[in-house]
């Protein structure tokens, strides 16, 4: 939580505009399937075809990917947008300009959220797999390295399944010409890079970063024995090991070493990508598909606002206080309101809307949850221990939605009981 904290307070610094509103003639539809619910303005055909494949990449990744999950007990929510100028209204990125992003991943303690512009390239569904293979990620190696998550979505997101196969790792020819012009950067850097380095924010290195980190992990996933120690990696980092070191002791390189063999893989330049086959055909993901009013519309790209860093507080609080003008019972609205009075470090002020929140919902297990955690932020201090069991243990645990629920009441009531008796 100081994570987003330092975040929103860096939002207040820059006073970032706000937005327009959604136009009122926008149409949105909302598809349901067991793992993620996609809001979308692209119709039903289209975003139906958007959930198959994603379904599909869910599969593969069931079926490949030994100990790690592809269902976070947290809420994924897709956001799908049919054209730039839409997409822009709802993100402002911090190493890129808005024009040049495609689609974003931001997790948070009450969901995962994804968002992408289905007209930023001829094969949307690639965007979106870059942006599930973070959201997998996150909810395995929270802590993964830039350079292999850049890297393991990019070389996920030319997915594509027939029958029982699935074929990973094809070429990307965008990230192939770009390595061909320039030389590599230094591995130490690469593998060290995070979100403040000036390979991943200066916008003409952040080319060639994602470019490396393609070609990084399209060598160690081109061979058999290299492609099987990436769990190991991922261990390694989970108990917080540093990038370059566990590195080296997961696959024997050093990084001078590595980028000797980098270098003759991009000079050679010959990128094979590898099949599985499965036991069973991919199969399409039953969904339900449902309109949704202007209200709804209005919270859902509010919350979208409210959850995408750095956080845009005045354009999320416009779109939330416009759907409650539809709608003043809209609980989960006030609940969001509640979480940006938080971040901005007004606990009185969430508390109010959080129990107005719980007026209009009193069994929504979002608001318990968020309130909860509102309410253990104040005892942080004097809880620390007990606070990071449910900051770390509630949102990663394998549960099912009923026990999810469940938890997010009892965290409430605790947190309530602790409040009680801190005032005596």
């Amino acid at each position: 939580m100081r994570r987003v904290l330092a975040i929103a307070v860096l939002s207040l610094l820059l006073g970032l505009p706000p937005w327009a509103l959604p136009k009122q003639n926008d149409r949105w539809i909302r598809v349901d399937t067991d793992h993620f619910t996609l809001f979308s303005s692209v119709g039903v055909r289209d975003t139906k075809r958007l959930s198959n494949q994603i379904g599909k990449l869910k599969q593969a990744l069931d079926g490949s990917s030994v100990g790690m999950k592809t269902h976070s007990p947290l809420p994924t929510y897709i956001y799908v947008f049919r054209n730039k100028s839409a997409f822009r209204e709802y993100t402002i990125g911090v190493n890129q300009k808005p024009e040049n992003i495609a689609g974003f991943f931001a997790g948070s303690d009450d969901g995962n959220y994804v968002a992408i512009n289905v007209s930023a390239t001829a094969r949307p569904e690639g965007v979106v797999f870059h942006e599930y293979v973070h959201y997998w990620l996150d909810n395995n190696v929270p802590a993964a390295p830039l350079w292999v998550g850049e890297g393991l979505a990019e070389y996920y997101s030319t997915f594509t399944t027939r029958e029982k196969r699935a074929d990973i790792g094809r070429l990307v020819l965008a990230h192939a010409e770009w390595l061909r012009g320039h030389a590599l950067i230094p591995m130490v850097d690469l593998l060290t890079a995070d979100a403040s380095s000036p390979y991943y924010h200066e916008e003409d290195r952040v080319g060639l970063f994602y470019a490396q980190s393609w070609v990084a992990v399209h060598f160690l996933m081109s061979d058999e024995e290299n492609r099987g120690k990436l769990g190991s990696y991922f261990q390694r980092i989970n108990a917080r090991q540093g990038s370059v070191e566990a590195f080296q002791e997961t696959w024997g390189f050093s990084p001078e070493q590595f980028q000797e063999k980098l270098e003759a893989y991009v000079a050679k330049g010959s990128y094979s990508h590898f099949r599985l086959t499965f036991e069973r055909e991919f199969e399409d993901t039953p969904a339900t598909v449902t309109p949704m009013d202007r209200e709804t519309v209005l919270f859902r790209l509010g919350d979208l606002l409210a959850h995408n860093p750095p956080i845009q507080f005045a354009s999320a609080e416009e779109h939330l206080l416009a759907a409650l003008e539809i709608d003043e019972e809209l609980g989960a609205a006030w609940a969001t309101l509640g979480y940006l009075d938080q971040l901005r470090g007004d606990d009185e002020k969430a508390a109010e809307r959080f129990e107005k929140a719980l007026s209009f919902g009193e069994n929504d297990a979002r608001t318990h949850r968020l309130y909860g955690l509102s309410l253990l932020e104040r005892f942080e201090d004097s809880l620390k221990t007990g606070f990071e069991t449910f900051d770390l243990v509630l949102p990663r645990s394998p549960r099912s939605q009923d026990q999810n629920r469940e938890l997010s009441f009892l965290l409430t009531k605790l947190a309530n009981q602790l409040q009680t008796g801190h005032s005596r």
